[in-house]
């Protein structure tokens, strides 16, 4: 079985924020950089070690997939997805990963809420609905063959930011 390990970006600028024209190009604050750091180091802590990351082109995930790629020595192993963006149908997105996950040894998947919990939990039980809480810099930890819609994955492990650093969202 091979890891795949789906990471919400960490914490952004208020859509508000003068500097970013449109909610695309929110970046991370200082704490969403610290957050990303702290999962990467998890990440390789717990030993999944990813050989591939792939990312949402929104401004948040790719500076989350940045950081984590330099933590994991990955930076030319990154790619963007445009399925990875907000509201992709969670069959369009498995579609769109599943090679990406066939040609890693283990992947890992920079992307939104609630599309990653959406995602996680129809790879689990077929069903998208599942409680999961995944948090700004959080991320889980499943395992699985291959990748396609319903009870191909398993969980490994689901960890927040509070969990990774101590600190309260």
């Amino acid at each position: 079985m091979k890891s795949l390990i789906l990471l919400r970006h960490g914490p952004a600028g208020h859509s508000d924020d003068p500097a970013a024209e449109d909610d695309s190009q929110r970046p991370l604050t200082r704490k969403g950089r610290k957050a990303s750091k702290e999962a990467a180091k998890t990440i390789r802590w717990l030993g999944a070690c990813p050989t591939a990351i792939v990312t949402s082109p929104l401004e948040r995930a790719a500076q989350t997939a940045a950081i984590a790629a330099k933590v994991l020595g990955l930076e030319e192993q990154t790619s963007a997805c445009d399925a990875l963006r907000p509201g992709t149908a969670t069959r369009d997105l498995i579609e769109a990963l599943a090679p990406l996950f066939e040609a890693a040894d283990s992947l890992l998947v920079v992307g939104h809420e609630p599309d990653l919990s959406r995602l996680a939990a129809t790879l689990m039980s077929g069903q998208p609905h599942a409680a999961i809480d995944l948090r700004k810099g959080g991320f889980c930890l499943l395992a699985a063959s291959e990748l396609h819609p319903g009870k191909c994955a398993v969980l490994r492990a689901l960890l927040n930011p509070q969990g990774l650093t101590g600190d309260e969202d």
